[in-house]
């Protein structure tokens, strides 16, 4: 028999946004409602470049942000609850 353990999170369950800095290993976590679009270039504390004006990645992750934001703001009015499915780490 096989068991497989999953956490289901809503959007108003994510109370945070975190950014990790793959070259210092330092974070900042950000609230949905706080995100501003360009607000992160670089890491708060090396000062590693995260983002570049106009290439595809920073468009990439300020459509993501600015989703998560608009659809938090619906949720409530949806037909339906949207959820995430995360496996529990064993």
């Amino acid at each position: 028999m096989t068991t497989e353990n999953i956490n289901r999170i809503e959007l108003k369950d994510i109370v945070r946004i975190s950014f990790e800095c793959k070259a210092c290993g330092s974070s900042v976590a950000l609230k949905p409602e706080t995100w501003r679009t360009g607000g992160l270039k670089s890491c708060p504390a090396c000062d590693a470049r995260w983002m570049f004006d106009g290439k595809p990645m920073q468009r990439t992750v300020e459509t993501l942000l600015s989703s998560f934001r608009a659809a938090l703001e619906i949720s409530d009015d949806l037909p339906f609850t949207l959820r995430f499915e995360v496996p529990v780490a064993k």
